[in-house]
């Protein structure tokens, strides 16, 4: 594996990382009442497409 793979898996775990933690912060504030359904579907596609957008720079 070279450098830049190395900084690459780096930079993919550390979207995955940061996409997991604001998935997990959506579903806490919807189990505990602290949004609605819509608003948390809003803010999990957003933090979807920033998933997309880490990966796509990844492979370019």
């Amino acid at each position: 594996m070279s450098d830049s793979d190395e900084v690459d898996a780096a930079e993919m775990h550390e979207a995955v990382t940061e996409f997991l933690s604001g998935a997990d912060d959506v579903y806490g504030e919807y189990d505990q009442g602290y949004m609605d359904a819509d608003a948390a579907l809003s803010l999990l596609s957003g933090r979807i497409d920033d998933l997309r957008e880490a990966v796509s720079d990844d492979e370019s």
